[in-house]
């Protein structure tokens, strides 16, 4: 959270000054020490940004990207003190501006260090701010304020804003009685994605299990491929188990289809809905072949 309010801070100066560097967040899980540094950069801002691979060229030529490289902490291990030798030796070589992000655990147990001027270290959130934050939200907090006067346990847990954040999505107008046990770390976790998912089940035609499992899938298929976020179009067809990958293949052909017939928006929702949840090739046969 931190990072993007410095990455929003410097896109304000960058907008009033046009000799001021653009800033970029870019996720180091992605890296992989197969190929140059610059060239994972123009990759990623190719990537991330839809950049043309001339324009990102031209920026990294006139130096005029910052450069915020976030997770280091999530680079494989094994290729943590190779990254941070990497980027220090891109930065002495170009002498540009880098901000890089990780857990200080992480950073330390490493032998490299990076020949930065300056490091920032954040501290846990303390107690009052705490308090004051939910004092401001007003009387929907009131269940949470009464149980951290009291709950040790509960006050470890909101030591960041992430956390804190959480909370708050989950127990907004909570009753007292849940939180007679303040939760831990994974069943706040647990407890918000069931609170999302019941907000999100109102708009949708899937319930929450399988779309659980969904997003189990997508969550491995993530940590295989190095990638902290995601975008439809990144979806690989290689992702999917043989059977789902023809079942794509034929939903897609009937999306075609659909589209160049003319068929009403529901009939191609349907087949979307087909790929998840599984249908016999009839279902879809007869679905193209339903009148208007």
């Amino acid at each position: 959270m931190l990072l993007l309010d410095l990455a929003m801070h410097l896109l304000e100066r960058a907008e009033r000054d046009p000799t001021h560097p653009i800033p970029m967040i870019l996720h180091l899980s992605s890296w992989g020490n197969k190929q140059p540094f610059a060239s994972w950069l123009e990759a990623q801002m190719s990537l991330i940004y839809g950049l043309p691979a001339h324009l990102s060229q031209a920026l990294l030529a006139d130096q005029q990207v910052l450069f915020l490289l976030d997770g280091l902490d999530e680079v494989e291990a094994r290729r943590r003190t190779a990254c941070i030798e990497t980027i220090a030796a891109y930065r002495q070589a170009h002498f540009v501006p880098l901000v890089v992000c990780s857990r200080r655990e992480e950073y330390l147990a490493q032998v490299a260090r990076f020949p930065f001027p300056g490091v920032v270290t954040l501290q846990a959130l303390p107690f009052q701010r705490v308090i004051d934050y939910l004092e401001e939200l007003g009387e929907s907090m009131q269940a949470v304020r009464t149980a951290l006067q009291t709950d040790v346990a509960l006050q470890t847990l909101l030591t960041t804003p992430l956390m804190l954040s959480v909370l708050v999505h989950v127990y907004t107008n909570a009753a007292a009685d849940e939180l007679f046990t303040a939760p831990s770390r994974d069943q706040l976790f647990e407890h918000y994605l069931q609170r999302m998912l019941q907000v999100l089940g109102k708009q949708s035609p899937f319930s929450p299990q399988p779309a659980v499992q969904w997003l189990r899938w997508l969550a491995l298929c993530m940590r295989k491929e190095h990638l902290a976020e995601i975008y439809l179009e990144w979806l690989q067809r290689s992702w999917l188990p043989p059977q789902w990958a023809s079942r794509l293949e034929r939903v897609l052909i009937g999306l075609v289809v659909a589209g160049t017939l003319g068929l009403p928006t529901g009939v191609i929702v349907g087949l979307l809905v087909w790929f998840v949840r599984g249908a016999s090739p009839a279902i879809l046969s007869g679905m193209l072949s339903s009148p208007g």
